[in-house]
């Protein structure tokens, strides 16, 4: 049996060939567009279920390109962490447990700060900076976490943000995702 070994001249023109590709053809996620694009991406989350049904939630999904997923990624990472902050100061101010109290503002300073990462976000998509999106909705996906551990120290208390804290957190992810394939 004869072993093939290819020329050097072939090796050379495949090299060429894959360093001149098109990007659009290395990365077919980034021309996908709609519900193929939502698919794509929701792969790439840590729960791909609620993320198809979140983006799915806005109409313009039908049809969108990477960009506008983005915009609407955006609006409901920021809606989310908008409305956990307003569950929050409603907790404060029912709260009687000074320890609870306690934890439910480090949750409000850290929420601050997940709003503020988010409309720097969108500030940044808007001006075609996605690296800079990508850099701040990373950080807003840490601050959950960091409210849920907030409940562990002492005097230790159940949170009763994990559900809005988990839903923050993966919207924050998606925007993540979506703002990585655009700048491919």
């Amino acid at each position: 049996m004869a072993l093939l070994v290819p020329s050097s001249s072939l090796l050379i023109s495949l090299l060429l060939v894959l360093l001149f590709i098109d990007p659009s053809v290395a990365s077919p996620i980034a021309n996908a567009t709609g519900y193929a694009l939502v698919a794509r991406i929701c792969e790439q989350t840590y729960n791909k279920y609620y993320c198809t049904d979140a983006l799915k939630s806005d109409p313009r999904t039908k049809t969108a390109d990477p960009k506008a997923l983005l915009e609407v990624s955006l609006k409901l990472a920021s809606s989310n962490a908008t409305a956990t902050t307003l569950q929050i100061q409603s907790l404060i101010k029912d709260a009687k447990d000074p320890g609870l109290k306690d934890h439910l503002q480090v949750c409000a300073d850290v929420y601050k700060g997940i709003v503020d990462d988010l409309t720097k976000a969108n500030t940044s998509s808007k001006s075609g900076q996605y690296d800079d999106v990508r850099r701040s909705a990373i950080r807003a996906t840490h601050g959950p976490e960091s409210c849920e551990v907030a409940f562990k120290e002492p005097p230790a208390h159940k949170t009763p943000l994990s559900t809005y804290n988990f839903y923050v957190e993966l919207l924050s992810d998606i925007v993540v995702n979506i703002a990585s394939i655009i700048k491919l």
